[in-house]
């Protein structure tokens, strides 16, 4: 019980109302993304691509698909 004690008293006061920091991601950067190949168990395909090409597919897809339609297909 004392060291549960001490433990919470050391702890860092955090404001629950501020959002934690987010890192700006380089739209240059390349990312890759496995997917099986249809009609094989064992066999991938990677594409790679930039974060910015992936979200101009990922806007190209949006526009184009039924608001039901989910996305699965492209990196966020």
């Amino acid at each position: 019980m004392l060291i549960a004690s001490l433990v919470l008293l050391t702890a860092p006061a955090q404001d629950p109302g501020a959002a934690p920091a987010r890192a700006e991601r380089d739209p240059s950067e390349i990312v890759c993304v496995s997917r099986p190949v249809t009609g094989s168990r064992t066999s991938f395909e990677q594409r790679c691509r930039t974060r910015a090409e992936w979200a101009a597919l990922r806007r190209d897809r949006n526009a184009s698909r039924e608001p039901d339609q989910p996305n699965h297909y492209y990196p966020h």
